[in-house]
C-alpha cells in the first residue's frame, strides 16, 4: 500500500454479510453509474470474463491463481471475479449446486450473481463474508481486511469483539488489529483497477498510484507525501508496472528507483 518512506540507503476475525438491497436513499452519482453498468452488463471489461480452466483441480478442490497479471473469471454460478496479481481463489466440489463457498487470499473484485437461497460465502485468512448478490473490492490477508462496496450493502462483524457495522455502496471499511476505519470513498478510482485501460484527467497521484499498485502488482513508496497531491493526466494500458512508472516519472520530472523486485521509490517536488 502507498506510504511515505525514507530514501533507500541501497538498492482478528471478521465476518461480513452482504445484502443486495440498498439501505440508504442517497448514493454518489458514480456509484449509481457503476450499479447501472453492472445490472445492464455494460462495463467495458464485462466481455473479458470467461469460464476459465483452473490452475489445478486436484481431488475435491479447484484452484485459480493470478501470477504475473490480473485474471478475469466467471464461475459456474455466474459470479464474475477479477483476481489481482498474486491472488488465489479455490472451492470444493459441488460449487454452484450444493454450495457457493470459496476460500480466498489476496485482492479481488467480485460481482456476485444473486441467489438468496444459496448465499455466496467467502472465507479469507481472518474473515468470513456472506453475499446474496452485490459487487465490491475485497482484500483478505492475515490480520488485515479491506472492503470497498460498489453496489448493495454490507454488514461486517468482528467475531472476536462482537462488534458489527453496516457498510453501504460508496463506502470503505478497513480493519486491522481490531481497529475499524470507515469512510466515504467519494470516487470511482478504487474500482478502476479492473479495467484493461485507464484514462486519468487531472487525477491526484495518490489515486493513480493506488490503481497501479492493485492492477500491476507493484509497491510504491514516496519521499514526500506532498508529491501524492500532484495531478496527472494521461492514458495507461497494458504496460508493465515499471513501464507505467517510468512514463509518469518522465512526464512529471520525477526520480524513480526500483529498490527491489516490483518495489519502487519515487522522489520529486511536492505540490
Amino acid at each position: 500500500m502507498l506510504k511515505q518512506a525514507q530514501a533507500p540507503k541501497s538498492p482478528q476475525r471478521v465476518e461480513a454479510r452482504f445484502n443486495s438491497r440498498p439501505s440508504r436513499s442517497f448514493r454518489p452519482l458514480w456509484a449509481l453509474a457503476i450499479a447501472a453498468a453492472l445490472v445492464g452488463g455494460l462495463l467495458l471489461w464485462s466481455a473479458l470474463f470467461y469460464v476459465a480452466e483452473p490452475v489445478e483441480s486436484a481431488g475435491l478442490w479447484t484452484t485459480f491463481t493470478a501470477e504475473k497479471g490480473r485474471r478475469f473469471l466467471q464461475l459456474e454460478d455466474g459470479t464474475q471475479v477479477v483476481l489481482a496479481p498474486g491472488a488465489k481463489l479455490q472451492y470444493a466440489a459441488g460449487f454452484g449446486v450444493g454450495h457457493r463457498e470459496v476460500e480466498v487470499e489476496g485482492q479481488f473484485f467480485f460481482h456476485v450473481a444473486k441467489n438468496e437461497q444459496l448465499p455466496f460465502l467467502i472465507q479469507g485468512p481472518d474473515t468470513e463474508t456472506r453475499v446474496t448478490g452485490t459487487s465490491f473490492n475485497l482484500h483478505a490477508a492475515s490480520g488485515k481486511f479491506l472492503l470497498e462496496v460498489a453496489t448493495g450493502s454490507v454488514e461486517v462483524r468482528d467475531l472476536a469483539q462482537a462488534h458489527a457495522t453496516a457498510v453501504l455502496a460508496g463506502e470503505r471499511l478497513q480493519v486491522e488489529a481490531h481497529v475499524w476505519a470507515q469512510e466515504e470513498i467519494g470516487t470511482d478510482q478504487p474500482f478502476l483497477w479492473t479495467e484493461r485501460a485507464w484514462a486519468f484527467e487531472s487525477a491526484p497521484l495518490y489515486e493513480v498510484f493506488r490503481a497501479m499498485e492493485r492492477a500491476k502488482g507493484i509497491h510504491i513508496e514516496v519521499a514526500d507525501s506532498g508529491l501524492l497531491a500532484c495531478r496527472f493526466t494521461g492514458k495507461i494500458g497494458a504496460e508493465s508496472g515499471a513501464e507505467v512508472l517510468r512514463m509518469i516519472a518522465q512526464a512529471m520530472q520525477l526520480e524513480l528507483t526500483e529498490t527491489q523486485t516490483n518495489t519502487f521509490f519515487i522522489r520529486g517536488r511536492p505540490c
